[in-house]
């Protein structure tokens, strides 16, 4: 019997419609460790679906979820959906949010996930529209942690 265990749909062009589609079949996933979806037009509404797979999520150990900067990317409102999921997720290690238009709420609401969450250990920011100033306090909070390896 094959198992799938690795994703990659970056660049593929799936929007928040087939971002939910994806999320809803990986639901019961138990085998998928990565899923690439980086480079596609997901917004905020297909980052809550990713979120609410992620919540009940045993196998995804790495999630992709970066942009381009160019075409339509997730903002506060899915940051803030995928930080609730972080809340509770107890499996995934890496998350790639780079290249969105995230913010200060869905940074905050990030950060404060990662106090409860011990799993996640690399999360990219990176090109985002968060306050520099206020990224950096969140790396200090989250560094008396011991937790997160790279921010």
């Amino acid at each position: 019997t094959l198992m799938l265990e690795w994703l990659d749909l970056g660049e593929n062009k799936v929007h928040d419609f087939g971002a939910k589609a994806l999320a809803d079949a990986l639901l019961d996933n138990r085998t998928l460790t990565f899923l690439g979806l980086g480079t596609n037009t997901i917004g905020d509404d297909g980052a809550a679906s990713l979120a609410e797979m992620l919540k009940g999520s045993t196998a995804l150990l790495s999630l992709d979820i970066s942009s381009d900067g160019m075409a339509r990317r997730m903002g506060d409102a899915g940051a803030i959906a995928l930080a609730e999921a972080l809340r509770t997720n107890a499996r995934l290690q890496k998350l790639n949010l780079c290249a969105n238009v995230i913010a200060n709420p869905g940074a905050e609401a990030l950060a404060a996930a990662l106090l409860e969450n011990k799993t996640l250990i690399t999360l990219d920011l990176d090109g985002n529209n968060m306050d520099q100033t206020r990224l950096a306090g969140v790396r200090t909070n989250l560094a008396k942690e011991e937790q997160i390896e790279s921010l």
